[in-house]
């Protein structure tokens, strides 16, 4: 992992999920947001987006927006992550008052900050593909100056 020297992750893990709940119900009956879900029995979809994070920039900086209503679920699967680096979004008011949030955190510890935005509630099958378009993407606006 090479750290670039302003690329900050944001990963979204906020979203209710409510579109596949029928989907991601524990054996009791209550709704999982996908985020927290895992499609194959290993790492949940957060876990999966935190790696992607991890291979571009280190866990400092590393921000994660997450649901208040959610805290059951993502206290344990946000360990590693400094406090600091968790925005909890008091109400669910979308993906943009979302990403607003987490880029306000972010750009006040950091004004020449640059962003990737990893959602949390995608499937990669090619990770390593994927992986190297961000390293690419990222090194190309770092030498660019953008």
């Amino acid at each position: 992992m090479e750290d670039r020297d302003n690329t900050w992750a944001i990963v979204l893990a906020a979203g209710a999920g409510s579109r596949l709940s029928s989907l991601t119900m524990t054996p009791s009956g209550r709704a999982v947001p996908k985020q927290f879900c895992s499609l194959r029995g290993g790492a949940s979809l957060l876990q999966c987006a935190l790696r992607r994070a991890e291979a571009l920039v280190t866990r400092e900086r590393t921000c994660t927006i997450v649901a208040a209503q959610h805290r059951d679920w993502w206290t344990h699967e946000l360990a590693l992550l400094p406090v600091s680096n968790i925005i909890v979004q008091p109400h669910n008011r979308g993906t943009g008052n979302g990403i607003l949030l987490a880029l306000l955190h972010v750009l006040e510890r950091d004004p020449h900050a640059q962003l990737v935005l990893l959602p949390s509630d995608h499937h990669v099958c090619a990770e390593e593909t994927l992986s190297r378009a961000l390293r690419r993407a990222t090194t190309q606006l770092h030498t660019s100056g953008v």
